[in-house]
């Protein structure tokens, strides 16, 4: 029996496959998270044995997810090292393997590859911002109360001009406590900086005001300056001892 007839029977039992130019390719029922097929690819290494790869497949994968994977290997999890599979310029292949063990190596490497795509995505998939007006909430709340919290607040400015606030609630006598929650991008900056300055024109010592930021995220020293003269600017992760700060002292 020749080398590609053989190689032919081997693949039968796959139902679906077809000729490549250096090889074949086999059609798996084993699906990327992207909802697409992982493909197997056979092409000829030392003689009467194969190598089956994923094509790139997995990888492939994490590209269509947005991601840009420059250590692979991290990618690869660990249950995966001692099944004699190795990553190479971004392919998942099998070492050298006899045409005989072609029913049995198509499906491990095709469950690999899936698996690849599936670890990846764990550990690089961006980290999901938090939800920083919800968390500005929680903290006002254990210093302030729920209740006394007005979210969506409006007020005027010195310009007669309305701003709507994030946070707004009463501290001490008579005095209220105006916070914002910005990001960095420049419309969020630039808005935050006008609405404050201009209650504060209108308003007075009768309002303390706070501008609180993210500091996961990636931040500017000269947009934390440029912050800082519209209101007191504070870290999420400092806004805690801020309030107690400013609970001791009303």
């Amino acid at each position: 029996m020749s080398a590609l007839t053989e190689i032919r029977s081997a693949l039968s039992v796959f139902g679906d496959f077809a000729k490549t130019e250096d090889g074949y390719a086999v059609a798996t029922q084993h699906v990327y998270p992207s909802g697409s097929f992982v493909t197997a690819y056979i092409q000829s290494a030392m003689s009467e044995s194969v190598i089956v790869t994923d094509g790139g497949g997995a990888v492939d994968c994490l590209s269509s997810h947005g991601l840009v994977i420059e250590n692979l290997k991290r990618a690869f999890p660990p249950s995966l090292v001692t099944r004699g599979l190795k990553m190479t310029n971004g392919i998942l292949l099998t070492q050298p393997i006899p045409v005989a063990a072609l029913p049995s190596a198509i499906p491990l490497l095709s469950r690999a590859s899936v698996s690849i795509a599936e670890h990846g995505l764990k550990v690089f998939r961006p980290k999901r911002r938090r939800d920083l007006e919800q968390e500005i909430f929680n903290t006002l709340s254990i210093f302030i109360g729920r209740d006394r919290i007005l979210r969506e607040k409006r007020l005027v400015g010195a310009s007669n001009r309305p701003y709507t606030f994030d946070f707004v609630a009463p501290i001490g006598d008579d005095k209220q406590l105006v916070v914002d929650a910005v990001s960095p991008e420049a419309n969020s900056m630039n808005a935050k900086v006008v609405s404050h300055i201009d209650v504060a024109r209108a308003m007075g010592d009768s309002i303390q005001h706070r501008l609180v930021y993210d500091d996961e995220d990636a931040w500017d020293s000269s947009d934390l300056a440029l912050l800082q003269m519209a209101a007191v600017t504070v870290p999420l992760s400092g806004l805690r001892s801020e309030m107690s700060r400013m609970s001791s002292i009303h």
